[in-house]
């Protein structure tokens, strides 16, 4: 197809929101990216639903891609109960469960003739179960997440024990057929952007988020420097999960939006913000949520750091989390000193790791793809390229 002709694009999703809100900025990229339509639960009306996706492609179409997320797999190797109980609890949404657990969605992709591609940007790929693999492949479809460079290997050691080959199963799908690959990982919004110097932050360090083992000595590390350090209150943190808890708002919108606006406070208001990697080694999101919030990343390196365009003293500081209070003190003391590293952090992840940047990297591979010249991606120093 030319380049000035518009690729027609759709989305087959159901909308639900997750705390992690990279599923929906993955939908804004696509809109940016494509001319886009979107079918599934939550998205068109039950009359739509029930005509199925033939029907509303015949009416809506044609299209040069279908692209249908992780959520549309659910259904082909989970039980109806299992989703409703457990999968989505967490997650919230405004439409009736009944095509939420629908096959016909994913059976259509199947079906299409034309590019076909599944998104795995919201998937915790340490979980990826065998079915998953044999469906994108007996779809013969391209996908979208995190490539093999990004995964450790089977049997690299990641804290007390090893990686089993069953987790490395999505590393080892990806390394087989790199050529179906689109690696991307998470993204943020320019809504997540901040530009107040460290200088005039309220709080000297912080290290938010799931207690991952480093992330536990961070914290503690900072705990042991609590007498000249000023830190986000653990006792007003603990009160804000008792009233989520107590409003009964896991799950809601009203909750979810909660915890994000929490989360965003403290890394705007830090000077330093410590990370560390998921269980594979992955990036997880706060590695770009950190510098774009304009505070200092502090981190043990994920897997491709340097290729994700991250730099130790350049844009970011590789520290030992029992560490992280000797650092907080030094930004404390000399905040323009660090402030380069903490602009050049966010100046990497507007331009890199954005939305906007995020639609340009897809748009590019699915050109490729309609012009039968994709052959994979990788990340090289800090700019994502086709091989």
């Amino acid at each position: 197809m030319t380049t000035s002709e518009p690729i027609r694009c759709l989305l087959l999703d159901n909308n639900v929101t997750y705390v992690n809100p990279t599923r929906r900025l993955f939908v804004e990229a696509l809109k940016r990216a494509f001319d886009l339509t979107i079918f599934g639960p939550g998205y068109v009306s039950t009359d739509v639903l029930e005509a199925g996706p033939e029907t509303f492609v015949e009416r809506e179409g044609p299209f040069h891609v279908v692209i249908a997320t992780e959520q549309m797999l659910l259904p082909h190797y989970y039980s109806k109960e299992h989703l409703l109980s457990g999968v989505w609890r967490y997650h919230a949404y405004r439409h009736a469960t009944e095509w939420m657990t629908s096959k016909a969605p994913f059976d259509f992709l199947r079906s299409f003739d034309g590019i076909r591609i599944v998104s795995f940007l919201q998937t915790d790929f340490y979980s990826v179960k065998p079915p998953v693999i044999d469906l994108v492949e007996e779809a013969d479809a391209f996908v979208i997440g995190a490539g093999h460079e990004f995964l450790l290997e089977p049997g690299e050691e990641l804290g007390a024990d090893g990686l089993s080959e069953s987790r490395g199963l999505w590393r080892s799908y990806t390394t087989r057929r790199s050529d179906r690959v689109v690696s991307l990982t998470h993204m943020v919004d320019a809504s997540e952007v901040s530009h107040a110097p460290l200088a005039t932050r309220r709080y000297d360090a912080s290290a938010p988020g799931a207690h991952y083992e480093l992330r536990l000595l961070a914290q503690e590390s900072l705990r042991r420097g609590v007498a000249d350090l000023r830190l986000p209150s653990e006792v007003w943190a603990r009160n804000v999960l008792r009233l989520r808890n107590y409003l009964r708002l896991d799950g809601r919108y009203l909750g979810i939006k909660f915890l994000n606006a929490y989360f965003l406070n403290i890394l705007t208001n830090s000077r330093v913000v410590f990370t560390s990697p998921g269980r594979l080694g992955f990036a997880i999101r706060k590695y770009f949520e950190i510098p774009a919030a304009g505070a200092l990343l502090a981190c043990a390196p994920c897997k491709a750091f340097a290729a994700l365009g991250f730099s130790d003293g350049a844009n970011a500081t590789v520290h030992g989390a029992d560490e992280l209070a000797d650092l907080a003190r030094d930004v404390k003391k000399r905040p323009d000193d660090f402030q380069g590293i903490a602009d050049a952090g966010r100046k990497l992840v507007e331009e890199q790791h954005s939305v906007a940047a995020r639609a340009k990297q897809i748009h590019s591979a699915v050109e490729a793809m309609l012009n039968r010249r994709f052959r994979g991606s990788e990340w090289k120093n800090g700019q994502f390229t086709l091989t």
